[in-house]
């Protein structure tokens, strides 16, 4: 399994170079500790990207469908600024698992709209 560290590299946003030249072939990137703010340009993370950590960003918001690669399974977003997310139509089939611990979370009513894939949901210390 492929897999790239980019961690603490001050990355501001998906648009940045040294992601842009990924391989498609990665499957595990690691992003934490960086400056990225929003989802905007997601379509240059790696074709073939099956787990990302977004940890320790700047992301206040977050709309789980936007960008997102269509095989990746497991999402860590956890120690942002989380304080609204939204679920919709066009969440990859294959997401088992979404980490948001510690982040601004005050409430959860989005059950409805959880796809039927999410095994595991951690709100943690919101």
């Amino acid at each position: 399994m492929a897999s790239v560290d980019l961690s603490n590299k001050e990355i501001k946003s998906f648009n940045d170079p040294r992601i842009k030249e990924l391989p498609h072939n990665v499957e595990k990137l690691y992003l934490y500790g960086n400056q990225i703010e929003s989802f905007e340009f997601s379509e240059n993370l790696p074709k073939g990207l099956k787990d990302l950590f977004l940890g320790y960003n700047q992301f206040t918001s977050f709309k789980f469908c936007e960008g997102l690669p269509k095989g990746l399974e497991y999402l860590y977003i956890g120690y942002n600024q989380i304080s609204s997310f939204e679920f919709c139509e066009g969440l990859p089939k294959t997401l088992n698992d979404i980490y948001m611990r510690y982040n601004k979370i005050s409430s959860f009513d989005h059950s409805e709209k959880l796809p039927r894939s999410i095994e595991k949901l951690d709100l943690t210390f919101r």
